[in-house]
């Protein structure tokens, strides 16, 4: 199975909920990937399988590369940011956005928090003192199966951090992260089927 990253005008020419909330931050890459099986599935079902596939259980290089990640996090103190600093995009939801998801605002996601996760879309959120990131996937169906399109913003860079991670994220981080995910779905979902109907999170006002 294939992945490519693609043109950033071919995913802010769609009309998802990200290139409205995260205009403000810079669209930085755009990876597209297909998920050959399977239908009736939200972003509830692919949540679950990339729980199940985390990078850090990857091949060897990609482990490798987040054990430097974590011990240069560690010793630097970059995992860390004043809240007052960096205000979460939790505060721009709207009562709509609150309504439409699936998942509750605010939900922890490895080191993500999340945003929303509507049926056909998701966005999580990262900040530290390098980065302010938005991480966003996006689903579309296929007549079998789906295209995913996981889009990243970036609020706030540090140029330095960015220009030293980036050759490894496109060359080994990202790849393998999409190619344990598209393993484990076929493991899940390996023929066309419809997923059990999931009950919907109650709204809760305020």
């Amino acid at each position: 199975m294939s992945h490519l990253k693609i043109s950033n005008s071919r995913f802010e020419k769609k009309k998802y909920r990200a290139n409205e909330l995260f205009a403000d931050a810079e669209l930085h890459d755009v990876w597209a990937f297909e998920l050959p099986t399977g239908r009736g599935h939200t972003l509830l079902d692919l949540r679950e399988v990339l729980r199940e596939s985390a990078p850090t259980r990857a091949n060897r290089k990609v482990r490798f590369l987040f054990f430097l990640r974590r011990l240069g996090g560690k010793f630097f103190g970059l995992d860390s940011f004043p809240k007052a600093l960096d205000p979460s995009y939790l505060e721009k939801l709207t009562v709509e956005d609150r309504e439409k998801t699936l998942e509750e605002p605010g939900t922890l996601l490895g080191g993500f928090k999340t945003l929303y996760v509507f049926k056909n879309e998701a966005a999580n959120e990262i900040s530290n003192k390098v980065v302010h990131a938005i991480s966003v996937m996006t689903m579309e169906p296929l007549p079998e199966g789906y295209t995913i399109y996981w889009a990243i913003y970036l609020k706030r860079k540090s140029a330095a951090y960015m220009t030293l991670i980036d050759p490894f994220r496109q060359k080994y981080i990202y790849p393998a992260i999409i190619d344990g995910f598209q393993r484990k779905w076929l493991a899940k979902y390996p023929q066309s089927e419809v997923p059990p109907v999931r009950p919907r999170r109650p709204h809760q006002a305020g």
